[in-house]
């Protein structure tokens, strides 16, 4: 079972800390959460961490106020050390001194350009950066050259195409740590 540790860094309860919570977690104003926060606008229970395939992820419990993540609103999210969490009027620090510190470290650590090589912290699920060359021979051999300029069409079965290439179904079912990972590509691309 993970364990994960916050710090109040705005808000009511600023400078309090959460230390070694065992997961899952509710966070939210009333009694029963785990990680109760004096402020007006988090909701009676705002936001849910667990983990799921060695990834610490937040979820959004459909509150008032939202719930964001470095300053983006999330519903859904993995969580790394350092990410700061919104949550009514009050900023979560998520991480331990040390966890932060090794992603710092492991941030600053050079990749080998252009290998697609990337260096690894020993933690599941944790590339720092993987380079690959984006060139047109990539692009093509890849199948990555849809042309988003291409008519976009659906066919009676639901199926989605642009121009001439289906788009490959979603999942019907999909883990936390599958649907953050999916919310954080399209946040990437939108």
């Amino acid at each position: 079972m993970a364990t994960v540790t916050f710090q109040v860094l705005e808000g009511i309860d600023k400078g309090r800390i959460f230390r070694e919570l065992p997961t899952p977690i509710t966070i939210g104003r009333e009694e029963g959460n785990v990680l109760r926060l004096n402020d007006e606008r988090v909701s009676r229970f705002h936001a849910k961490v667990q983990q799921d395939n060695g990834d610490i992820i937040l979820t959004d419990l459909e509150s008032t106020n939202g719930t964001r993540v470095n300053g983006s609103s999330v519903q859904i999210r993995r969580l790394r050390p350092g990410d700061r969490i919104g949550v009514g009027r009050s900023t979560l620090l998520f991480g331990s001194q040390e966890e932060i510190a090794a992603r710092m470290a492991l941030c600053s650590a050079p990749t080998k350009q252009g290998t697609g090589k990337a260096t690894h912290s020993g933690a599941p699920n944790d590339l720092t950066a993987v380079a690959f060359p984006l060139t047109p021979e990539f692009v093509q051999e890849n199948g990555l050259d849809l042309d988003l300029q291409a008519e976009v069409t659906v066919s009676d079965d639901g199926t989605v195409f642009i121009g001439q290439h289906a788009l490959p179904p979603l999942p019907q079912k999909m883990s936390p740590a599958q649907a953050a990972r999916l919310a954080e590509i399209f946040d990437f691309l939108h």
